[in-house]
């Protein structure tokens, strides 16, 4: 007689235990779910590769999508890639301060990242930019700038042209206009106007945050 299970090729249940106390595998919204024997939690579910057809790998899946319980997502990017790509994380933990990069040689298709240390601060340029709406709230905060480092320019760009007669300053509290004062800056100018101005002030000593000092003056849009 012909063995039982050789011709099982499913159950009309949604759920399938691997022996008497073991695991189970369950179907759920169209999803395979590995769970406990009592249904009550999922499992490991361990193999030698990990392939997924979409693009998405999800990180605390059953997530209750509040507080710090949120879902985390490494996602592939859906257009623009022209070669298969491998990521290669490095083998060793980097030191503070450190960044990722690219390692020289990684070859076609790789992208093998390493630890790297930054060159020194000195004669380096970072770029904020921070966008005043005809709303917006007064300070309006920016971004804070290390100590002794110092407000080489600032530029001014009328995305849209202000109504009313509004006015707006950068600078820190306690000196609104340290860094641009509100008579060098027309927000009514039409778009595309740009506001360039340089500074002239020395390196801070200490960290200062940079704020947008504004006053609507009957600015609607």
């Amino acid at each position: 007689m012909a063995n039982v299970w050789e011709d099982l090729v499913g159950t009309v249940n949604d759920r399938f235990a691997l022996g008497l106390s073991g695991n189970q595998i369950k179907h759920v919204a169209g999803a395979i779910q590995a769970r406990n024997n009592a249904d009550s939690a999922f499992v490991d579910l361990i193999g030698e590769l990990l392939k997924a057809a979409g693009d998405d790998i999800e990180l605390n899946y059953d997530a209750s999508g509040s507080g710090a319980d949120r879902k985390y997502v490494i996602r592939r990017p859906s257009s623009g890639m022209t070669e298969a790509l491998t990521l290669i994380l490095p083998a060793v933990n980097g030191t503070d301060g450190q960044v990722l990069a690219k390692k020289a040689g990684s070859g076609a298709g790789i992208i093998e990242l390493e630890w790297v240390s930054l060159g020194g601060t000195a004669n380096k340029r970072t770029v904020d930019t921070t966008t005043l709406n005809h709303n917006s709230s007064s300070p309006l905060s920016m971004f804070t700038l290390p100590a002794n480092n110092r407000v080489f320019e600032a530029r001014i760009i009328i995305v849209t042209a202000f109504n009313g007669n509004p006015s707006m300053s950068v600078g820190v509290s306690g000196d609104t206009s340290k860094y641009v004062g509100a008579t060098q800056v027309d927000l009514k100018k039409p778009a595309g106007t740009v506001f360039v101005i340089r500074g002239g002030t020395a390196a801070a000593g200490s960290a200062e945050n940079l704020i947008i000092t504004y006053a609507a003056s009957g600015a609607t849009a």
